[in-house]
């Protein structure tokens, strides 16, 4: 899900926004916490919404109004004081998920408000979800992605394969074309994986297709993902990862890692 850079280039980032303060997190006594199935307390003027409905349409996407996606910071538009307030937190729709800093930092980009209303054929989402209540679940949504910042990973265009595609005829084979340009959440790198490599006669491919068999043994969840895997140095390792957009593996993706690297032994 790679959004352009959304409508708020002509009318402003803050273009639904009373005053710059509606960008900031809503005090307890305006509303009331609730516990949202990313395991994130949110506060909500309407605390009977269905908030987890709405969290897993923006995360988990597809043909709808809400165009989440990430995005590298400083591949981003903002005005000076726009970033200071996207670093802290405090823009309504934008959000600092990762500062690893030399070009590598992360943002986490929702569809301004006004825009999801417009998109509504009735006033259903209006009525069920204020603009205070959405920005606030924008927010929690990207509290969450803030803990796993550091596993996201991009898939540059034309390099990724699916594990076990080698064994689909070829109208089987995983789209991966819709994961490149974009991120995806890593559980290995190619550095690691060619460390590995070095002391086994397998062929790569071969020991994959053995890793996702045994990943989804052990975490049956997974049966239905997509395993990526892509390389750019041709030295015998490859990144492994799996999509983002997805709540599971953002809920998951420490322990599938550390499952991965106790795989290949590191």
């Amino acid at each position: 899900m790679i959004p352009d850079f959304k409508t708020y280039i002509g009318e402003s980032l803050w273009s639904d926004l009373q005053n710059k303060s509606m960008g900031k997190s809503m005090r307890k006594e305006d509303g009331a916490k609730v516990h949202t199935c990313l395991g994130v307390d949110i506060i909500l003027r309407n605390p009977s919404c269905d908030y987890n409905y709405l969290i897993k349409n923006i995360i988990e996407g597809g043909n709808n109004e809400y165009d989440f996606g990430i995005q590298k910071l400083n591949d981003m538009p903002y005005t000076p004081d726009e970033k200071v307030n996207v670093m802290k937190f405090e823009a309504p729709y934008d959000y600092l998920i990762y500062e690893g800093g030399h070009g590598t930092d992360l943002v986490a980009t929702f569809e301004c408000y006004t825009s999801v209303v417009e998109y509504q054929l009735d006033d259903d989402f209006e009525d069920e979800y204020c603009g205070e209540d959405y920005i606030s679940i924008c927010r929690g949504i990207a509290t969450k992605l803030k803990e796993v910042g550091d596993c996201f990973d991009y898939v540059h265009y034309g390099k990724t394969s699916a594990i076990g595609d080698d064994k689909k005829p070829n109208d089987k084979k995983t789209d991966t074309s819709k994961y490149e340009g974009d991120f995806v959440l890593e559980l290995i790198s190619e550095t690691d994986v060619y460390y590995w490599s070095i002391d086994q006669d397998d062929d790569l491919t071969e020991s994959l297709d053995y890793f996702k068999d045994d990943i989804i043994y052990e975490f049956p969840e997974l049966k239905d993902t997509d395993f990526l895997y892509w390389d750019y140095n041709h030295n015998g390792g490859c990144f492994i990862a799996i999509p983002a957009y997805n709540i599971n593996n953002i809920l998951n993706i420490r322990k599938y890692r550390e499952f991965t690297k106790k795989w290949f032994k590191l």
